[in-house]
This record gives C-alpha cells, structure tokens and sequence, in this order.
C-alpha cells in the first residue's frame, strides 16, 4: 500500500495548493474530473479517488474563503524540495491545463516516492 500512499500524498496532501492555483482557470468539476482520473492512474480506488477528490477541492475552498488567498496557502503546504513543490513546477511551465495539473500530480507522486525511498 505504500504505492497508494504516495497517490494519497499527490492527491490530498500537494493537491491544495494545485486547487487554489487552478479553481479560477478550471473550475470545480474540471478539477474533481482530473484528480479523480490520476488517482485511478497512480491505483487508487475509484470511489477513493472520488471522495479523495471532492474532499480535496472543497477543503480548499473553505480555507480559501475563511483566510488565506491562493498564494499564501500554496506557500503554507510545500515544503523545500517536496511534493507539492515538485507538481507546482509543472503548473509554473505548462500553464493552467489539464494536462498540467496531470503532470503536477504524476510529479508530486514520483517525489513522494522519492522521498519514500530515501526514509
């Protein structure tokens, strides 16, 4: 299951600051639409990946709206060298797209494990 655990990471721990880069862009059902395909692609369970999704994106929305703005959360969750560092990378080069939140995701999982490894 460390495999899944790496997904999980990608998704639901790098996939706020990816929400709050792309809510504007893409909307909330483009999003939920993209995370829950790479979360099947990276084995996570359909129906894991869809609460994984939508908890994700509307977690994000909620912090969004209490306190933070986009840039301030994006900097709350990346760590120097993590994941979520790894996958704005991707959103920074190839734009607001869903082919760059794809690659954001895939990249955030290949750090993590990464990192897994090195632990």
């Amino acid at each position: 299951k460390d495999s899944q655990m790496n997904a999980v990471t990608a998704v639901s721990g790098s996939g706020p600051a990816f929400v709050a880069y792309l809510l504007k862009d893409l909307g909330e059902e483009e999003l939920e639409r993209i995370f829950i395909k790479e979360a099947v692609n990276l084995g996570i369970e359909a129906k894991v990946a869809e609460i994984l999704a939508k908890q994700t994106i509307s977690g994000t929305r909620q912090i969004l709206k209490v306190n933070f703005d986009a840039d301030i959360l994006i900097k709350r969750v990346s760590s120097k060298g993590g994941t979520t560092e790894a996958g704005m990378r991707v959103l920074e080069e190839k734009g607001k797209t869903e082919e760059a939140l794809s690659g954001a995701i895939k990249a955030a999982c290949k750090r993590a494990q990464e990192l897994a490894k090195r632990s």
